[in-house]
């Protein structure tokens, strides 16, 4: 009778399947937690008499409160997650270059665990800000931790694909959320919805303690076997931090990550108001934009994943280096990029129909959210290991800690100018 045998190539591509499966359901858990108490902010303002700027003021407005008001608020609770959050995700991401991801990644969990379940003992917005300021703190450590995890189980031609789907865990979350969050408030209580995040998050987080544990230890048995071959060659040579910092293309990766983002974030949060304001079309077609542009990023993602694989794949040997092979792509996704967003500005209009305008979401939403990828892997590709969780940080405090800042001055300018 003939038995199958398993080369070790082929064992070795099924767990590395297996594990970017368990860095895709952390990260799904972790987006579920992020927001489980955002869709109870209607419960809280009911029963502690919160306001919606004690709820989920930016913080440029809640430091202007602090500064204006004398203390007396401590802080909105969104406020305060977001700010631990952009802090901790640069922290984080350099804090991977000295500590191992498969420790800190279900640690970021356990952290996001227990403010959750502290979160429904307080009353007052100082209590609750204070208390989702440390769940930021857990939060921050995903971002870096994924993405380092999952390069270290993806090879270079497969690393892009496995990136892109473990983003999709955020439009999966975005998706499942809302209408989890709302029947488990209207079935038992906020506190309950609130409860279960936390119980599922603590749980990932202590299994995936061991579980990750188990995978470090079989890397750290597969780097001492690849060390041991390559005892007779040179190592390549490190790169300075100050030789890094100067790196033209560092600069442009950022500065790209920078545009690409806000040009996401500027359709998402404005265009019902730039439809209903500038177009003269009504909220339901900003709806259906906005909606059709977030849909369309999720295979954007995906097809990136594929198409930056593919070309590395075939022209990796000849170019010798991931910027000549993603570069391109992310010149094209950019050239397609512009395209939507000439044809959003002056092509839409009231006399334009439905499929027309759905065209230019999902033209917009592919190309954007495929130039994240592309981006992000790249920032990854662009320095050596020591500084390759530095070089990561910076990219996304372009794309999150900066940004933040520019749209709560942004709103502060909007209300002073239109509401007072």
């Amino acid at each position: 009778m003939a038995t199958r045998t398993t080369t070790p190539a082929t064992s070795s591509l099924a767990s590395n399947g297996r594990t970017i499966l368990l860095i895709f359901a952390c990260y799904l858990v972790f987006t579920y937690n992020k927001k489980c108490v955002t869709y109870q902010y209607t419960h809280l303002i009911r029963e502690f008499g919160l306001t919606q700027q004690n709820a989920g003021s930016t913080v440029f407005a809640s430091f202007c409160t602090q500064i204006t008001k004398s203390f007396r608020f401590s802080g909105s609770i969104s406020s305060a997650q977001q700010f631990s959050i952009s802090a901790v995700t640069f922290l984080g991401g350099i804090l991977s270059d000295y500590v191992p991801s498969t420790f800190l990644y279900p640690l970021g969990m356990i952290l996001c665990g227990s403010a959750t379940f502290l979160f429904p003992l307080g009353s007052s917005t100082t209590y609750f800000a204070s208390v989702w300021f440390l769940n930021g703190i857990g939060q921050g450590l995903a971002l870096p931790c994924a993405m380092r995890l999952v390069k270290q189980f993806s090879s270079g031609t497969t690393f892009a694909t496995n990136w892109s789907f473990v983003l999709t865990a955020v439009n999966i979350a975005g998706v499942f959320n809302p209408m989890a969050s709302a029947y488990l408030a209207s079935t038992f209580s906020w506190q309950t919805a609130v409860y279960l995040s936390g119980c599922i998050i603590t749980g990932c987080g202590l299994l995936g303690l061991v579980l990750f544990n188990q995978l470090a230890a079989q890397s750290d048995e597969k780097t001492v076997k690849l060390k041991k071959k390559g005892d007779n060659k040179k190592s390549s040579k490190s790169i300075k931090l100050a030789e890094l910092l100067v790196f033209p293309v560092l600069w442009i990766i950022i500065g790209n990550r920078f545009i690409v983002t806000l040009h996401r974030l500027s359709t998402s949060d404005w265009t019902q108001m730039y439809f209903t304001t500038e177009k003269d079309l009504s909220e339901y077609y900003g709806s259906l934009y906005v909606t059709a542009f977030e849909f369309a990023s999720v295979f954007g993602k995906l097809l990136s994943g594929r198409i930056n694989d593919y070309f590395m794949s075939r022209y990796l040997v000849k170019a010798k280096s991931p910027l000549f092979v993603r570069l391109p792509i992310s010149m094209t996704f950019h050239a397609a990029n512009i395209l939507s967003m000439f044809l959003y500005c002056n092509f839409i209009s009231a006399s334009s129909s439905l499929p027309c305008i759905l065209f230019v979401a999902v033209l917009s939403g592919i190309f954007s959210s495929g130039n994240i990828i592309t981006l992000s892997v790249l920032s990854t590709e662009i320095s050596t290991k020591q500084h390759e969780g530095l070089v990561t940080s910076l990219c996304n405090l372009a794309a999150k800690g900066i940004l933040k800042i520019f749209k709560a001055i942004f709103k502060q300018v909007i209300k002073i100018l239109f509401l007072y």
